[in-house]
């Protein structure tokens, strides 16, 4: 569905939406190229200093209602702001967190 170098893309679009979003409170816009409609999920983990991942958010879109790039922005910043199991993410602990998106297919 999704080519290594288009994953990769998301992954690091969800990474920036965050970074964004805590610095300035500010949404970024949905980057050209992404165009298609998929259901996303963005996992958060946090990486201790034993190199253990731990769960710190997850939220994502089941149904394709959006672009992807735009699902991935939001899905992004709800996970690391609105997942109600965790307190929300802040930015000394971004070094830490791995970003993963999943693209759900039809």
């Amino acid at each position: 569905m999704i080519s290594d170098a288009q994953g990769e893309q998301l992954v690091s679009l969800a990474r920036n939406a965050v970074t964004s979003f805590l610095n300035t409170s500010t949404i970024i816009d949905a980057q050209e190229g992404l165009d298609i409609r998929a259901g996303v999920f963005v996992t958060l983990n946090y990486l201790t200093k034993k190199r253990e991942e731990h769960l710190r958010g997850c939220i994502g879109f089941a149904m394709a209602e959006k672009k992807i790039s735009m699902s991935v922005i939001e899905a992004a910043i709800a996970a690391a702001t609105a997942d109600p199991r965790f307190p929300p993410v802040d930015l000394p602990e971004l070094p830490n967190i791995i970003f993963e998106v999943s693209v759900l297919t039809p």
